[in-house]
Parts: structure tokens; C-alpha cells; sequence
């Protein structure tokens, strides 16, 4: 198991037995803790985010327009970041340009979310195919690597299944597998299908805003930066701009793993929704081991309460990879 340390000495490290190793600078995790006592985003984040991306359309086989966001030049190594349910793009903002400037990096709105098209009904294998029409339309190169948080994991297991052979490989991040009984599985989708309440102003939409799972304890400035691109007017007022019905699919089950066609690593936030027997069982599922990585203090939105820590991670792993 590959296993996380936050060194304030030395920066952020994540090291194997091969002394696997990633850092950024050690005064920009100093600057996180006093960034968030100001409310004021720290250097490191705002660098991250003023970072241009060039954002584009790619319109799928059956007609649906998919949104997607690219950092970085065409013929450097690819990768793809897949956001989990009723977020979007914009989550990856602050963690793309951290990844290394060798990277050619895209993140996805997948339909329902952000500013892609909504459908009728949504499941993991059609958002895996979304994937697949972004990974060529962004033109990340031979054997993209792709990376998805939370349900944007189980799109990645699955477009995994079906094009792992092209990959270069998948990252899981902190994606937790539930099987749910038939009653489970129709209170979820009646929860996900009540009205959502507007709002008469952006303002009051955006100081509504909470992520889900509420576990972990976020920087004011984080929380502001995603609620003020999470928010979206309507003709009744303001709403989330994600379809309340993408909620209403099965989550990821350990049935849909039949195969991963590609290199796999698993990042779980030591206090998220992914635990270690679903590692196990995962690991039994696609029949060989795989890295590890525990992200020590994070919870499941690694994004907003570890940014540093996960892109270290990421940054070690691709680097790995992409040799």
C-alpha cells in the first residue's frame, strides 16, 4: 500500500517501495492553514485557477452535446478528470494545473451536470461513453489516463471495461461501491426526484450550498469558489446546474467491475466513503492488487479539504505512469 504523509518541513510526499515520490513547495502547504483563517484564498489556489483552459463541445452518437474544459498542449500525455454525481468541470479547476505542466489534462461534465446537455435518465455506462467521445475529441493522445472521484470513479471502472485496452490506465478516487435492495434503491430515486427549491438570488442559492457528504470541515474561500460555478438561473429562479434525476441511478456496485482492461490505483481519503474492505473486494473482483493511496486527514471531497494532498497524489501516480 502506497501511504500519504503531510510533512510541514518538506512539503507533501507520497512514497512505495520504490520510493515513488511527488512534492510541491513546502510554503504553499504552510500557506493553506492561514488562508483559511483569512477566508481569503491562498497564492497557490489562485495561481491554480487563473491558469487558462480552453473550453469545448463534442456532441455524442446520439445527439447529446458534452461540455469539457483542457489545460495544456495537444501531444504531451493525456488525462482525463471525471467529477462525481451533482458536481462538475469546475471541481477540477484548482487541482488540473497542479499537475504538471508536461500533462495535457481535460475535465468532463458529464450530461446532467454542468453545462453539458441533460438527458431523460442517466446510468454509469452511458457516462462512459461520454467519456470515450471526450477523451477523442479533447485529442489526449495514445493511452490517456483517466481519473474520477466519488461516482466519477465508477465511470471510469466502466469506460474501463469497455476501452481499457486503449487506456493507460484508471485512478480511483475515494469511489465507494453500495448494492442496495430493490426498496434502497426506490427511496434513492425518489429522494433525487423531489422539486427542488429556487432561490430568488444567486447570493441566497450560493450560501445554500453544501456538499454531499457534508463530513468534512472546508475553507470558506473553498466553498465559495465551487457554490458561485455550481449555481445556474431559471425561469422560476436559481438552482443547482446539475439534473436533480442523475441522483436517481443505482450507485456503483461491485457488479459493474467485470474487467479493467489497464493499470489501476485507488486513492481513499482516510475519513471517506470509500473503506478498506471495499478495497479488498475490489482487488478480488479485478483479480490482481493495485497501489493504494490513504490521503491521511481528508475526507470524501478530497477537492475542497485536501486539494494539496490529492494533487500530489495524482501527480506521483501520473508521473509514473506516463514515462
Amino acid at each position: 500500500m502506497l501511504r500519504y504523509r503531510h510533512s510541514k518541513a518538506e512539503g507533501v510526499t507520497v512514497w512505495s517501495g520504490q520510493d515513488v515520490e511527488q512534492r510541491l513547495p513546502a510554503e504553499q502547504t504552510r500557506a493553506e492553514p492561514a488562508a483559511q483563517a483569512e477566508k481569503v484564498p491562498p497564492e497557490w489556489f489562485q495561481r491554480a485557477v487563473r491558469t487558462p483552459a480552453e473550453h469545448l463541445w463534442t456532441t455524442c452518437a446520439d445527439g447529446t452535446r458534452i461540455a469539457f474544459r483542457c489545460w495544456g498542449a495537444e501531444g504531451a500525455p493525456g488525462a482525463l478528470l471525471v467529477h462525481g454525481g451533482g458536481a462538475h468541470a469546475g471541481w477540477w479547476d484548482h487541482i488540473a494545473p497542479l499537475l504538471g505542466g508536461g500533462l495535457h489534462v481535460a475535465a468532463v461534465d458529464l450530461s446532467g451536470h454542468g453545462e453539458s446537455e441533460r438527458r431523460p435518465d442517466y446510468s454509469l455506462p452511458q457516462w462512459a461513453g461520454e467519456v470515450a467521445a471526450v477523451l477523442v475529441a479533447a485529442r489526449l493522445g495514445t493511452r490517456p489516463i483517466l481519473v474520477g472521484h466519488s461516482m466519477g470513479g465508477g465511470v471510469a471502472l466502466c469506460a474501463a471495461d469497455h476501452i481499457g485496452d486503449d487506456l493507460g490506465g484508471v485512478v480511483v478516487v475515494d469511489s465507494p461501491f453500495r448494492d442496495l435492495t430493490a426498496e434502497q434503491a426506490r427511496e434513492r430515486a425518489a429522494r433525487a426526484l423531489r422539486p427542488v427549491r429556487p432561490s430568488p438570488t444567486r447570493a441566497e442559492m450560493v450560501a445554500r450550498f453544501r456538499p454531499l457528504p457534508d463530513a468534512g470541515t472546508y475553507p470558506a474561500w473553498m466553498l465559495s469558489w465551487i457554490a458561485e460555478s455550481s449555481v445556474v438561473e431559471t425561469p422560476q429562479g436559481w438552482v443547482w446546474n446539475h439534473d436533480p434525476r442523475v441522483r436517481a441511478r443505482p450507485p456503483l456496485g461491485f457488479a459493474d467491475v467485470t474487467r479493467v482492461g489497464c493499470r489501476l490505483a485507488v486513492l481513499r481519503a482516510e475519513h471517506g466513503m470509500l473503506t478498506p474492505r471495499m478495497c479488498a473486494t475490489l482487488a478480488e473482483r479485478v483479480g490482481s492488487p493495485f497501489p493504494e493511496v490513504v490521503l491521511a486527514g481528508a475526507t470524501h471531497h478530497v477537492m475542497l479539504d485536501q486539494p494539496l494532498s490529492l494533487a500530489a497524489a495524482l501527480s506521483a501516480i501520473l508521473a509514473v505512469w506516463s514515462c
